[in-house]
């Protein structure tokens, strides 16, 4: 009787664990599913983050150095649109001019000039080159010399809002290569409405 008993007791306590077990597995397998959930949401986030960066990309972003007490420079940069839509460049600023207009080069009375114009046109899965004797991005009214070997801040806005901040690179004019020349050379022999040459 008392081995019964025993037994009894024995299959209770088995039981019990056996009530139990599932209720811990659910529970745990609850919070394992949880976790892969907000994993796969932070994986989500992580590459459509990364994904609207990439839609455009600045590469060779450069600003040319300048002599003490100039107030003007210009910044250089490729850009890469890897939508399937055409982009417009609206503007620019930059951490070391108070002010910034985008320009390019034209052709007038037989001479090359540049003035400024509203937009750049970035066609779908093209690449558009900011260059001397080109399109770039002019920076006026400087707050500091522009020392070869230092970086600054650059920021380009788009028509849709998008806003790419980049750091570009401080060259001296002697190692910026102008396409038009085929050598390195600074912008010397262009007009450019009254502003400083670049």
């Amino acid at each position: 009787m008392k081995q019964l008993k025993l037994s009894l007791i024995h299959f209770s306590i088995l039981s019990g664990l056996i009530m139990v077990l599932p209720v811990q597995a659910d529970h745990s397998g609850g919070n394992e599913e949880q976790h892969k959930h907000h994993h796969a949401k932070s994986s989500h986030e992580h590459k459509h983050n990364q994904h609207k960066h990439e839609q455009i990309l600045v590469q060779e972003a450069y600003i040319r150095a300048t002599p003490p007490g100039a107030k003007n420079s210009a910044a250089y940069f490729t850009l890469i649109n890897h939508t399937n839509e055409d982009l417009l460049l609206t503007g620019a600023s930059s951490s070391v001019a108070k002010t910034t207009e985008l320009h390019n080069h034209f052709m007038a009375d037989g001479a090359m000039s540049m003035r400024q114009i509203k937009s750049a046109h970035l066609p779908a899965n093209k690449k558009v080159l900011f260059q001397p004797g080109g399109l770039h991005v002019m920076l006026f009214d400087l707050s500091q010399p522009l020392v070869a070997g230092d970086t600054a801040t650059l920021t380009l806005t788009f028509h849709n809002g998008e806003k790419v901040e980049l750091m570009a690179n401080i060259l001296a004019p002697d190692d910026i290569v102008n396409p038009h020349s085929k050598h390195k050379k600074g912008h010397g022999h262009h007009q450019h409405s009254g502003h400083d040459h670049h």
